[in-house]
């Protein structure tokens, strides 16, 4: 209290070199908090199994149509999406960042959660890697490896 939050953002090096870790300072999420963001030296494992089992995500679900969970954020809350409202996603990062972890997460999600008869997959996968186990389930119609097919079956 009494403190303004450009004092403390002026503070930044000060705080920075005290600690003597990299660090971010953003605005809190409640009225006149600060958040400092001093990055892990350790990530923790997240497993799909807790995050679909949330009461959270289990009221999302019912309340979306295409609903998934990217992770938990900072304040250790779920992120909570439905494809409905991000029609396009872009999934970017270094060879073993997760990329395919992620988006067979989502794929995984989509699948418990839908019937065949309410959600149709196409699946494109040129290399021939991510997408070949999902051949054969009931909700995927086909997984497209060849270019021309895929711009056909998106056309």
């Amino acid at each position: 209290k009494g403190i303004v939050y450009s004092d403390i953002k002026n503070k930044h090096e000060d705080v920075r070199n005290s600690l003597g870790e990299e660090l971010s300072i953003i605005q809190g999420n409640e009225p006149n908090t600060v958040t400092f963001l001093i990055p892990c030296k350790q990530r923790d494992v997240i497993y799909l199994k807790e995050l679909l089992e949330n009461e959270e995500f289990q009221q999302f679900a019912a309340d979306n149509p295409l609903p998934f969970c990217c992770g938990v954020d900072m304040y250790n809350q779920l992120v909570l999406k439905c494809l409905t409202n991000a029609p396009h996603i872009l999934v970017a990062g270094g060879t073993n960042s997760g990329k395919s972890v992620w988006m067979n997460a989502i794929l995984i999600t989509l699948i418990l959660l839908r019937s065949p008869s309410d959600l149709r997959l196409f699946l494109i996968d040129p290399k021939k890697v991510e997408f070949m186990q999902y051949k054969g389930f009931s909700h995927v119609e086909e997984v497209i490896t060849e270019m021309d097919k895929a711009i056909k079956t998106l056309d």
